[in-house]
């Protein structure tokens, strides 16, 4: 919404839910984190002037509008309010939801108004008439006696229930600063807060009637307040941005002011403190999110322009001293947020470069430089003292400082660590490698609960001193131990941490030391500085930003780069926590204070919870859990409310009843379900804003159950069964009933057949005798008719042999094709198939032929078939298949004398024919009929042939040409229909092509005789007992 034009941010609320709504001149808009989902008019709000928004306890919203108007939301639907009467007809400010539901809303102009009551017809309006100060109505609020206090230009009103009317007001004339009262707020010690126009912010006692105005206010008008805790308030003014208040245990008020200089407009509208305490403010620019990361930054933003930052300090009166590039300086922040930067040791002569700074128990400013030694300086006069080597001090260069109490450890780069004793301050005792120091380099030293001084080094690890002697760390001796250590801390349970420079955090527990690295969940190895924060958890400062480690959760939470703390390069043991548990990080850009809330109140983690369920892309309620088995696709939208930083949450989900386990982590806001059977399920889902901490939540689950289909149901099958079994005891009953029937007809048929019997007994002896004289002349003629078969068989048997003659020579086929075979089965003595071979100008013409008819009428056509073709095959010029078979038929046409009269033969053939050309491997094939089967590599190809025979044909085309291109290993089939149109198996049915297809794949990769043998096996198997039906020819030939 920022920067969108002619966009006024009006008012702000949160729901019950947790979503933001954000009421503009331009509609209403609703918030989770991620994106913002728009309403106006033509979502049905009365107006796109939203002014004002509550939601009363059963969780209807009520949006009022400039025109006076209200819209309400039931979470679903936008319906406008309407009662019998009483409606406002100007601007509505602010609504209340009273303790006893109801509900009131302030006007500018017409007053107060309220709808309660158990009848609730109508709207009632409080006004002047009533005792209204004025109509001009801002701010209400209810008191913990139920008393209702509205602001108005000329005072308060107080208003009691229980009587109904005004009893009280608060005015100047009582003490109030200012008459125009803009703004009310109760907080938990009964005290109502009040901002007016003029007058600034001050407290009322309700019980004394004594006002308490917050000092110094100097910013002008106030149009809305936020109270964080008793003593924190964001306040938005007219003309001076925002305005953050601090009111300290004295009572002194601190201020600090954000407008342009921190990116935020001078003019602001509203301001609204959410549940996670993070704080939204309006403008004429938009909306302003301020994330409650416990984070804030001092730069040249806020008048700090100090670069460069080494190392800061605390003196007694809260100044801070900082350590610098630049130089020393003292920091003072006034009362009212101003800050004011004093360089202090200013010697233009001279340049100083300070690098560590420390304030001791007596109030010292002890700073420590590179090259000079070491500055003790009384932050009242600034007088000072140099120590340096020329008076104890080991080495001039000191980068650290620290202590306890009395005593005082300063670090050096090359003399190893001096201990000062301010009890004793006449000289410095000096630890170096010559009494024990592991380094004489030492960036950090560190006193503990126990009175050990720690110590981390520059290639000499971690040493550690316990009553003047140094103690031997035996995990140290493993190569994979850091050697280079920045900063030390103690967390609550003593155990001592350390930051190395490249391999995380190391922590000893009194007897051994365990390491927190990037593998089980640090950002980065190297860390610049430790310590702990006063909710007991170690901050590890980097430049990654800030982790934070919960030891009793074993979790850790990030401040990055959105968190804008990322990459301003921290320097080194930096870190220093003030008197207030703040603490404050020098960096090279300025510095990064953190302050740890307290408060328990605030919502700590994402609120989780499903905002839609879906079946079908359709919103289901979340009341309703039944569904038929035809409802199964659902889909489920679920949201972690966290604006502090939505980005960073990652969700996982599972359904009971579906999934095994959970999802993998995921940032989609939705999970899918579809065909689920019946049964019983529960979605979940979970949410992490901080890794391996997984949260749930009573609002992130849905229990549903899908039914089955009636004729799944336990009643359904049960009255099957009733029915299935009162069916078969029928049909019993029927069956025994017929059976007696049939019984008694087949003995009436019995008698009945035996008297026939008895009658045709007779007649067949009668009849014997006749045929006893036919038999003998029977006789005589079945051995003439013998001597017959003979003849004729033996005629047939020569005229096989004249046929098998006239096919091709077995050499002929040798010659061209090293591996083929021939499965030649006549149905009779003589067959109506034949096979054709011949070779002409180099190629190879080879056909499988079906004549009509099959025994000796089809003999005599595959004669003639075979003499023609040769003819054909010897006479034509430019031959090809399609030629071939064309003028075989002209030729077979007529011999046969065929003219396609009606009455004449139709006799002729079916042919699949190919001419083969051994150089090129290429096959020209042609058919009538009869397809061609080319098997390369287990796949089958098909080549179709002309629908019409060789002979006569009512539409007579030329034959069709196809020519295919072999490879080694190929195999060709051309066959008759006698094989695939054999009848058998147990229907006594055909054995089909599509059967005959599969045969030849599943067998193609034998060899061509053991083909031949499996192809005969097969038909053998088919046929059985069956008699073949026809002629058969299959040739096959590998190329």
């Amino acid at each position: 919404m920022k920067n969108k034009k002619d966009v006024n941010v009006n008012t702000i609320f949160q729901d019950k839910s947790g979503f933001i709504w954000v009421g503009t001149n331009q509609g209403l808009v609703k918030y989770n984190g991620i994106e913002f989902t728009p309403f106006t008019t033509e979502n049905s709000l009365l107006s796109n002037e939203i002014t004002a928004i509550t939601q009363d306890s059963a969780g209807i919203m009520w949006i009022g509008h400039q025109n006076g108007s209200i819209s309400i939301y039931d979470g679903e639907n936008f319906a406008p309010f309407k009662p019998e009467e009483g409606i406002s007809s100007v601007e509505i400010s602010s609504f209340l939801i009273s303790k006893s539901n109801t509900v009131w809303f302030t006007t500018y102009g017409e007053g107060v108004y309220y709808w309660g009551g158990k009848n609730r017809k109508r709207v009632y309006n409080i006004n002047t008439d009533d005792g209204l100060l004025d109509n001009y109505t801002y701010s209400i609020v209810q008191g913990e006696n139920s008393n209702i206090y509205i602001s108005t230009d000329k005072g308060i009103c107080v208003y009691d229930t229980t009587k109904q009317a005004i009893v009280d007001s608060i005015t100047m004339s009582d003490g109030l600063p200012d008459n125009i009262v803009k703004h009310l707020c109760f907080t938990p010690d009964k005290k109502l807060w009040i901002a007016m126009e003029d007058g600034g912010l001050c407290s009322y006692d309700i019980e004394t009637k004594k006002f308490n105005l917050v000092s110094n206010w100097i910013f002008g008008s106030i149009n809305d307040f936020v109270i964080v805790n008793p003593s924190e308030f964001w306040i938005s003014t007219k003309r001076n941005g925002i305005v953050k208040l601090n009111i300290d245990a004295n009572g002194v008020a601190w201020y600090k002011e954000y407008g342009k200089s921190q990116g935020l407009s001078v003019q602001t509208k509203t301001v609204f403190l959410d549940r996670e305490h993070n704080i939204w403010i309006s403008s004429k620019e938009g909306l302003t999110l301020r994330k409650n990361n416990c984070i804030e930054f001092l730069d040249e933003h806020d008048n700090f322009n100090i670069k460069n930052i080494y190392n800061l300090a605390f003196d007694k009166k809260g100044c801070i001293w900082v350590a610098s590039q630049e130089g020393l300086f003292k920091v003072i922040i006034s009362e009212m947020g101003k800050i004011s930067v004093q360089k202090v040791l200013d010697n233009p002569t001279s340049f100083l470069l300070f690098i560590s700074v420390y304030c001791d128990s007596e109030g010292f400013i002890w700073a420590g430089t590179y090259g000079y030694g070491v500055y003790r300086i009384n932050p009242d006069d600034l007088t000072y003292k140099v120590f340096n080597t020329n008076n104890g001090l080991a080495n001039n260069n000191v980068i650290s400082i620290s202590g306890k109490k009395d005593t005082i450890l300063f670090s050096t780069t090359g003399g190893g660590v001096s201990i000062y004793d301010s009890k004793n301050p006449k000289s410095f005792k000096t630890l170096s490698i010559d009494n024990g120091l592991t380094s004489n380099y030492i960036y950090c030293s560190f006193i503990d609960s126990k009175s050990r001084l720690w110590f981390g080094t520059d290639g000499g690890g971690i040493a550690c001193m316990t009553k003047g002697v140094f103690q031997k760390c035996e995990d140290q001796r493993d190569s994979l131990f850091s050697r280079v250590f920045y900063s030390i801390t103690e967390d609550q349970s003593g155990k001592i941490w350390f930051a190395s420079a490249d391999k995380g955090i190391y922590i000893y527990d009194g007897s051994a030391f365990k390491t927190i690295n990037e593998i089980n969940g640090l950002r980065t190895n190297s860390i610049r500085s430790i310590t702990r924060t006063r909710d007991g958890k170690i901050m590890l400062v980097s430049n990654e930003g800030i982790d934070l480690y919960d030891e009793t959760n074993k979790t850790f939470e990030y401040w990055g780069e959105e968190d804008k703390v990322a990459y301003q390069e921290p320097s080194l043991n930096s870190a220093v926590t003030d008197s207030k548990g703040t603490i404050w990080i020098g960096t090279q850009e300025g510095v990064i204070s953190y302050t740890p809330s307290m408060d328990t109140t605030i919502q700590q983690e994402p609120n989780l919870q499903i905002t839609h369920r879906l079946l079908y892309s359709k919103q289901v309620s979340q009341f309703k859990t039944k569904f038929s088995y035809t409802q199964n696709y659902f889909t489920f939208q679920y949201i972690g409310l966290w604006y502090k930083a939505p980005a960073k949450l990652q969700y996982r989900y599972k359904l009971e009843g579906a999934d095994i386990g959970w999802s993998a982590p995921t940032r989609t806001l939705q999970a899918n379900y579809s065909n689920l059977s019946p049964g019983n399920y529960r979605f979940v889902v979970e949410v992490s804003h901080i890794p391996g901490k997984w949260i749930s939540s009573p609002n992130a689950t849905y229990s549903f159950i899908i039914k089955p289909p009636f004729y799944f149901t336990w009643w359904f099958i049960s009255a099957m069964v009733i029915i299935i079994v009162i069916g078969i005891f029928a049909i019993i009953k029927y069956r025994t009933a017929k059976l007696e029937r049939d019984k008694d007809i087949l003995e009436e048929e019995v008698r009945k057949r035996t008297r026939e019997i008895q009658m045709q007994k007779e007649e067949i002896e009668t009849q014997r005798d006749e045929i006893e004289e036919q038999h003998q002349f029977v006789t005589e003629q079945r051995d003439r008719i013998a001597t017959q078969n003979r003849d004729i068989k033996s005629s047939i048997e020569y005229a096989s042999r004249i046929q098998q003659a006239m096919l091709p020579p077995i050499e002929l086929i040798k010659h061209y094709f090293k591996e083929y075979f021939i499965l030649y089965q006549p149905r009779d003595i003589v067959s109506g198939d034949f096979y054709y071979f011949n070779q002409r100008e180099g190629k190879v013409i080879f056909a499988a032929a079906d004549c009509t008819g099959h025994g000796v009428p089809g003999a005599f056509m595959s004669m003639l078939g075979v003499t023609l073709l040769n003819d054909v095959v010897t006479d034509i010029n430019d031959f090809s298949a399609a030629k071939i078979l064309t003028e075989l038929r002209v030729r077979i046409k007529a011999a046969l004398r065929q003219k396609g009269f009606d009455g004449e033969t139709r006799d002729g053939m079916d042919i699949s024919l190919c001419v083969f050309d051994p150089l090129k491997k290429r096959i020209n094939f042609a058919g009538a009929y009869n397809p061609l089967f080319v098997v390369r590599n287990n796949e089958l190809s098909v080549y179709a042939a002309d629908k019409m025979p060789i002979g006569v044909f009512p539409r007579e085309d030329d034959f069709t040409d196809q020519y295919v291109d072999l490879v080694e290993n190929d195999m060709i089939y051309i066959f008759t229909d006698g094989y695939h149109d054999q009848l058998g198996g147990e229907r006594n049915t055909k054995f089909l092509i599509k059967n005959f297809r599969n045969l030849i794949v599943e067998i193609t990769n034998h060899p061509a005789q053991l083909q031949k043998e499996l192809l005969a096996e097969r038909i053998d198997l088919w046929r059985d007992e069956h008699s073949q039906t026809d002629d058969m020819l299959v040739i096959g030939i590998r190329i």
